[in-house]
């Protein structure tokens, strides 16, 4: 097995960071699919996969299997890179004791994320740090729909907000509510609206939805909003 190399290059024809380690650069047109993945990609799964590999490069390699010469993890990943016109991937060759070892691996690679359950909170947090316009936020798997639902689909007790003493806490305050999926719709084309009004000031604050619902709530409380009552 060639020794494994963990140097941040650019291969000629890739055109794409390789930032794993990896025993060889494979001919894309050499690799095979493995026959028994039962994984479907999406057009849409592999558009995004590319783009994170167009962003991040290589992160990890595509494991080939000795037994088979088959790819047992990555297929998606050399899908993407058939579309791409990639002529080379790093890739990792694998051991694996008998063809029952390879596919329990090529299926508990599929399976494994899935089992995964999310914290909602944290992940509204996280995105929340994200959310500044520095990256592209396709790159964290959530579309703009898909997000922005996520961040208004809120649930805990009301509360008042608590009074920080002066000088305490950085000044920015997470607040959350329950809302039904009718109102999730109206309040997510609100804040689309209010981003779109015009650039915000400088506000001290640098999520974007947050800015919006400012915007939104001082041009209820200024008399210019209307409800149903008017």
């Amino acid at each position: 097995m060639a020794e494994t190399q963990l140097i941040p290059e650019k291969p000629a024809n890739t055109g794409v960071l390789v930032n794993c380690a990896f025993s060889e650069m494979a001919t894309v047109a050499d690799l095979i699919h493995h026959p028994k993945n039962p994984n479907q990609h999406s057009e849409g799964q592999l558009d995004f996969i590319r783009k994170v590999i167009e962003h991040q490069g290589w992160r990890s390699p595509l494991i080939i299997s000795n037994l088979s010469g088959f790819v047992v993890c990555g297929n998606g990943r050399l899908m993407a890179a058939r579309l791409m016109g990639l002529e080379t991937v790093p890739i990792d060759r694998q051991d694996f004791a008998n063809e029952a070892d390879e596919i329990a691996h090529l299926l508990a690679d599929n399976k494994i994320a899935s089992m995964a359950e999310l914290d909602n909170d944290l992940l509204k947090g996280v995105l929340s740090e994200l959310d500044t316009g520095a990256i592209d936020m396709d790159l964290t798997g959530f579309a703009d729909a898909e997000f922005e639902q996520l961040m208004t689909q809120f649930h805990v007790d009301e509360a008042e907000l608590p009074t920080l003493p002066e000088g305490d806490g950085s000044g920015l305050r997470q607040v959350t509510f329950t809302l039904t999926d009718a109102q999730a719709l109206e309040v997510n084309n609100a804040i689309q609206a209010a981003k779109s009004a015009a650039p915000f000031d400088d506000t001290g604050n640098e999520n974007s939805n947050g800015n919006a619902l400012a915007r939104i709530s001082e041009n209820y409380t200024s008399g210019t909003g209307k409800t149903n009552n008017n």
